[in-house]
């Protein structure tokens, strides 16, 4: 299958602007040294947050709400960094 010309334009900057996106938001939460909150971060740490009261809605107990508590931190950052390598191999693939 032969894409268009006018196709592989637009999936290009598509692609370059996730790899912006992506680039920005690395840089603004790893190297920038004050607080810097791209939307980026903002949308994995809004699904992690919602996942965690999904789960913590069904808990009673106080010490397991809080080793589960114990571990949302850790889970934000895994989730971003997934979410970085998500976004910018898409974006180098439709650059590609």
């Amino acid at each position: 299958m032969v894409m268009p010309l006018a196709g592989r334009a637009v999936a290009a900057v598509i692609g370059g602007l996730l790899v912006l996106v992506s680039v920005s938001s690395v840089t603004g939460t790893l190297i920038v040294s004050r607080s810097v909150s791209s939307r980026l971060t903002q949308w994995v740490d809004r699904i992690v947050d919602g996942a965690y009261q999904l789960v913590l809605a069904r808990v009673a107990d106080y010490r397991r709400r809080d080793r589960l508590l114990a571990t949302q931190a850790a889970a934000v950052l895994l989730a971003q960094l997934a979410a970085w390598l998500i976004v910018a191999y898409t974006g180098f693939a439709l650059l590609l």
